[in-house]
């Protein structure tokens, strides 16, 4: 069937966003990615603090206030989990 140009044949489907907010169930498919992305940044920063003897004090410390925030971070979404 062969349709005009600017015409769709209807297919019950949508493909666009609603405009319904997303539920707690829709976001639960990320948790688990964030999780996994908080964790292997907090071992990023431990193994560069452990291994790179190029950092200045104050790099460190920025690097351990990461870790906090990012623990804090990884805690929330482990509790919404």
């Amino acid at each position: 069937m062969n349709l005009p140009a600017g015409t769709e044949k209807p297919s019950g489907k949508s493909t666009g966003k609603s405009n319904e907010p997303e539920t707690q169930t829709s976001q639960n498919p990320q948790l688990p990615k964030d999780i996994l992305m908080l964790e292997d940044d907090i071992q990023r920063y431990h193994n560069r603090i452990d291994y790179d003897r190029s950092l200045t004090e104050k790099q460190r410390a920025e690097l351990w206030l990461r870790i906090m925030r990012k623990t804090q971070e990884l805690k929330q979404l482990k509790n919404q989990s």
